[in-house]
């Protein structure tokens, strides 16, 4: 539990330490992008990404800069680099 001054515990302390023991992000998000047609999730920031529900965050984490996002079989010429699929914002989407 987080202490602040003296026995003082906040009740923000509480319920963050109360969603962090009992919410499952990824399970929260796999539920999200069923329940919306989503096949997965990209990231353009940083290390550019992409992920679908089958192997949802392989990297371990899925961040706020996760976006939902829709399966492009096959590699952008953009990208070039052989890619099995892309996941992009809109369906059909060439990136």
């Amino acid at each position: 539990m987080t202490m602040l001054s003296g026995d003082e515990v906040h009740v923000d302390a509480i319920m963050r330490e109360w969603i962090d023991r009992n919410f499952d992000k990824e399970k929260i998000v796999r539920e999200y992008l069923i329940a919306h047609g989503f096949d997965g999730l990209f990231c353009v920031e940083g290390d550019p990404c992409g992920c679908v529900l089958a192997d949802l965050a392989p990297c371990g984490d899925i961040t706020d800069e996760c976006i939902a996002g829709y399966r492009r079989d096959g590699c952008t010429e953009e990208c070039g680099q052989g890619c099995e699929f892309h996941v992009c914002e809109k369906r059909g989407a060439t990136r």
